[in-house]
């Protein structure tokens, strides 16, 4: 897979903790956090280990309960670069932030997802069988027992 889904950040997070403990150094998890927000904006959220909502570059986290569900991991044997999605020109940059009480409702917008069709016509396949909005993908995916069960995202 390509950057952008956590695993560098995991990776990191995993590393400060590990190290915390081998070494009995006795930093808080909010010591951790902070620390690990040098590393990358998303490496707070892997130190916490619980849902949250992100706001900001990912740095701003507010705990949030998410109700067990399925999901369903479609890995399509392709690269997509985040430097190059998110430098795309025809990248929308003035939608308003979607709210946590909207994610619950939806549908949601998500804005990245039209510049990644129009490059990767492959993916647009796998998008339209779980629906034509992020809600109800969502939905269809979290309805569906095949991958593997998680509480938690990032």
């Amino acid at each position: 897979m390509g950057g952008g889904l956590g695993g560098g950040s995991s990776n990191a997070a995993v590393t400060l903790v590990a190290l915390n403990d081998l070494f009995d150094l006795g930093y808080s998890v909010d010591e951790l956090a902070t620390k690990g927000a040098a590393l990358g904006a998303d490496v707070p959220v892997f130190v916490r280990g619980t849902s949250a909502w992100a706001e900001g570059i990912g740095d701003e986290l507010m705990p949030l309960e998410l109700p067990a569900c399925w999901f369903v991991i479609i890995y399509p044997d392709c690269h997509v670069s985040t430097q190059e999605i998110f430098g795309a020109p025809e990248l929308t940059r003035n939608t308003p932030p979607i709210t946590v009480s909207a994610f619950f409702e939806g549908p949601v917008r998500n804005d990245l997802q039209p510049v990644v069709e129009s490059r990767y016509k492959h993916k647009v396949v796998v998008c339209s069988r779980f629906g034509n909005d992020d809600r109800e993908r969502r939905v269809r995916i979290c309805k569906l027992p095949i991958a593997g069960r998680s509480s938690a995202r990032s």
